[in-house]
């Protein structure tokens, strides 16, 4: 086998482990984590995806959500 096969068949193996794993279902990421690596992650470890500390968001006064604007999509003009 020539260096440039190797070198596919590495970069085709690593792109089907990163999209196995990103694509699994969390609870088979953590099954087969818990496997490889011998111990388990604590569930309680913070909040779930706030970044860190588990203090409400801050509340929005009145005068913020009027000054909210929405969005408009304008279409090509045809050439």
């Amino acid at each position: 086998m020539d260096l440039q096969s190797l070198a596919v068949t590495l970069i085709v193996t690593v792109a089907l482990v990163y999209a196995s794993w990103t694509l699994m279902p969390a609870a088979w990421r953590r099954a087969l984590q818990q496997r490889l690596t011998g111990r388990v992650q604590p569930e309680a470890a913070g909040c779930g995806g706030c970044g860190g500390g588990c203090t409400p968001p801050p509340q929005r006064s009145a005068s913020a959500a009027a000054e909210a604007k929405p969005i408009t999509l304008h279409r090509r003009p045809m050439r």
